[in-house]
């Protein structure tokens, strides 16, 4: 089988995977879809080939097994991260090998993620010996800590909260529609509101939601991160792991003012804002 070419993008291709019981599944695929969305295709076909014969059932649940494949640089890689798309892989053909996972699943994700940001294989970084070259690294990682930090804390000191010290002065009369009896039982209110949605084209989509006020705004954003996805093919374990990944990730702006919230440290009651009226960037 020729290489693949990096001239041609075609919008959909012939998949051979190879599972752990021997046999060769051969799938048309759309090139754009995600490893998670080919895994499930896999786990449907493989479900059907143990109802026809038992005995080439697979032993585990889909969870326990990934893909490897050989890329262009000649590597057999393993792929963890299966919100990435079947045309961003660089393979050298369109190949899986489907094997049971082994050790720590998560830490081989970041493993991953570092090889990739560093442009070297984790395990290489042990046979380093150059002492500059190692602490040229080390003071590099603690920079982009600091700036992390940095970023951190000027948002913090530019949107500062705008928190109501005492929760009996909150005024909730004002255009806001509060399900709520009293302030006692603050845990059990709820606020109509409503989200707008921009997307990157700009395009903006309206969301009127009833939720409760001890949410947080990162527990509104993974609302509404649910909300986007509930009409994709993505499993529930695929969309919890995007809403954990990205959740703390944007923010919401207050419509008609000058004003950020974010985070999980405060509820959304607990803030002066008596118009709950947002836009969501993202």
């Amino acid at each position: 089988m020729p290489m693949i070419s990096t001239n041609s993008c075609p919008n959909s291709i012939n998949l051979d995977i190879l599972l752990p019981n021997g046999l060769l599944l051969n799938l048309q695929l759309k090139i754009s879809l995600t490893l998670e969305e080919i895994r499930q295709q896999v786990w449907q076909e493989a479900s059907k080939i143990s109802k026809i014969d038992p005995c080439l059932s697979l032993r585990n649940s889909i969870k326990d097994y990934i893909f490897t494949s050989v890329t262009r640089e000649a590597v057999v890689q393993e792929f963890y991260d299966y919100t990435k798309r079947l045309c961003d892989l660089k393979l050298f053909q369109y190949f899986f090998q489907l094997v049971e996972t082994s050790g720590n699943i998560e830490e081989k994700l970041y493993n991953s993620e570092l090889s990739k940001a560093v442009g070297l294989y984790v395990t290489e970084l042990d046979k380093i010996s150059n002492e500059e070259l190692v602490e040229f690294r080390q003071e590099l990682f603690k920079e982009v800590l600091l700036g992390h930090q940095e970023n951190k804390s000027m948002i913090q000191n530019f949107y500062s909260p705008n928190l109501e010290i005492n929760p009996s002065m909150l005024d909730f009369s004002l255009g806001t529609r509060i399900n709520m009896i009293q302030l006692e039982e603050f845990d059990q209110a709820t606020v109509d509101m409503c989200i707008l949605v921009t997307e990157t084209d700009r395009h903006e989509t309206k969301y009127h939601l009833n939720v409760p006020l001890n949410y947080s705004p990162s527990d509104l954003i993974s609302l509404m991160i649910v909300k986007k996805m509930e009409k994709s093919e993505h499993s529930d374990e695929l969309i919890q792991g995007i809403v954990e990944k990205y959740k703390d990730s944007y923010v919401l702006q207050i419509c008609g003012c000058d004003e950020i919230i974010f985070g999980s440290e405060h509820k959304i009651g607990s803030y002066k804002v008596t118009e709950f009226f947002f836009f969501f960037f993202y």
